[in-house]
């Protein structure tokens, strides 16, 4: 049952669109990139494809709950459905993590026994990987939702850690260094887990609804104080659906006496200070001086 619509003039078949050709992209490589590890016995290609798998993986969660996310928001899901742009984070979060200790795990035994490499097989890959996957980063770095930034800052991460492939492997083809593969695997891993670390962190700030970042809230309040006939501001509560689209409520307390038409006129200019802080959902509630607020906390 719809329960009411939004317009936040965003082309949900171009995000659509972006996101489904970076998925056939990226998958076509991830899966090239495996074969390209298992000929060249390089583990920096490896966890370059473990990667790229999971991205992958991530940007086909995201074009399905991009199309989910364009659904009208209903009786049971009264804001909406934009906060399921959030599961596919949590998810490819936890398919790097299970693969990252697996790469951490051969990257020190290989540290400790070295093995050597084809370094032209890995110099012809990463050239390639790296055209592929700025070509997938170009079509999504434009982008204005959620899911196409984050996953146009996957496929720039592939593109520098293919970068490091590329420079280890010509290293490692004038000199006798096949422990600097490992090393760069490590390395790989290791800014791969500093990412993961990063989106679950903000992932866990949506579902438990902390205050987005770049809202004030106390800044707020001295900002709506300042307004004509507002005496005081309480009970104000801001959190963001999926990182983008940011909640607000809060009580307003004006001066007695307020006719309704001014009162309307105070709410407007109030509304206007809370857009500008790039919060689009605000909901603000009237209150005279002499009238008493029920609310806990208060």
């Amino acid at each position: 049952m719809a329960y009411g619509h939004h317009h936040h003039g965003h082309d949900h078949s171009d995000s659509s669109k972006n996101i489904g050709i970076a998925l056939l992209l990226n998958l076509s490589f991830a899966i090239f990139e495996l074969f390209i590890a298992y000929w060249t016995n390089s583990l920096s290609v490896l966890s370059n494809s473990l990667h790229d798998f999971g991205d992958t993986f991530s940007l086909g969660l995201s074009y399905f709950f991009d199309k989910v996310s364009q659904r009208e928001r209903t009786s049971t899901f009264s804001y909406g459905f934009k906060r399921f742009s959030i599961i596919p984070v949590v998810v490819n979060s936890l398919i790097l993590l299970v693969g990252s200790l697996f790469i951490l795990y051969e990257a020190v035994t290989r540290i400790i026994s070295p093995q050597a490499v084809k370094t032209d097989g890995m110099i012809a890959f990463a050239l390639l990987g790296m055209v592929v996957n700025f070509i997938a980063f170009i079509r999504l770095r434009s982008g204005k939702t959620l899911n196409e930034k984050a996953a146009s800052l996957h496929l720039l991460d592939d593109v520098l850690g293919l970068f490091a492939v590329l420079v280890g492997s010509v290293v490692m083809k004038f000199f006798d260094v096949p422990i600097l593969d490992p090393i760069l695997s490590l390395l790989i891993t290791l800014f791969v887990l500093s990412k993961l670390v990063q989106n679950l962190k903000s992932a866990n700030a949506i579902f438990l609804q902390s205050v987005p970042d770049g809202v004030d809230i106390t800044q707020l309040e001295v900002l709506l104080k300042k307004l004509e006939h507002v005496v005081s501001v309480h009970d104000i509560h801001a959190w963001s659906l999926d990182g983008i689209h940011h909640v607000l409520t809060l009580h307003l307390v004006i001066e007695n006496g307020l006719s309704l038409r001014d009162a309307e006129l105070v709410k407007g200019e109030a509304r206007k200070v809370i857009e500008r802080l790039g919060i689009g959902h605000p909901t603000i509630e009237i209150e005279s001086e002499n009238e008493h607020c029920h609310l806990v906390g208060c």
